[in-house]
């Protein structure tokens, strides 16, 4: 928490315990419809994640239940759980104000959990390469023809699940 000492007095709220339900429950209903900056930071490397949403509320549970996350921060809550994270929202701001408003907390924070370093892009992002040959099919994902037909049958009469 100290990286963020200078920023106390401009941090909305920032919420610990994220382990529990019912802390959840409250996060989820307080964020409704409300748009903003938000982070999480772990208490144990002092490191930090930094986004924006227009509806916080949702983000946030995508975030918790691991759903379309960021992967560094989705690891380190794994391996630390997350009862170590600290939520922060750092402001509250319109829709049309949250790219411009993530860049300037990326220029200040330097998040380390972010993979990306240009809020609202993913240009100059690269895919490993064990990704291109997942999104390619090159890592044995594609069936060969024998097993498609194999599959087809398996499928057929009683057990078609149509």
């Amino acid at each position: 928490m100290t990286r963020l000492q200078p920023f106390f007095s401009t941090i909305e709220q920032s919420i610990g315990y994220l382990h529990l339900a019912e802390i959840q429950k409250i996060i989820k209903k307080e964020l409704k419809g409300k748009s903003g900056i938000y982070g999480f930071l772990c208490k144990t490397n002092n490191k930090l994640y930094v986004g924006s949403s227009i509806d916080l509320s949702t983000r946030f549970n995508k975030h918790i239940k691991g759903f379309k996350s960021n992967i560094l921060l989705q690891r380190a809550i794994n391996k630390y759980k997350l009862q170590d994270f600290i939520f922060i929202i750092f402001e509250y701001c319109g829709p049309e104000e949250v790219i411009s408003r993530e860049q300037h907390f990326f220029d200040i924070l330097i998040p380390e959990f972010n993979i990306l370093k240009t809020a609202g892009s993913s240009l100059g992002y690269t895919h490993t390469p064990e990704t291109l040959a997942q999104i390619s099919g090159e890592n044995g994902k594609n069936h060969i023809p024998e097993t498609l037909v194999l599959m087809s049958e398996a499928n057929k009469g009683e057990n078609n699940v149509w």
